[in-house]
């Protein structure tokens, strides 16, 4: 039963990250799109 409840932490934990690093990289590609058009 832990093991499953830390397993389950740990996937949130881990797909908080992978949300992040997504979101930093879109603001990067919007960054770079926006200062090549200007």
């Amino acid at each position: 039963l832990y093991a499953v409840i830390i397993n389950e932490y740990i996937n949130k934990d881990i797909n908080k990250q992978l949300y992040q690093s997504v979101k930093n990289n879109e603001k990067k590609v919007v960054t770079k799109y926006l200062f090549n058009n200007f």
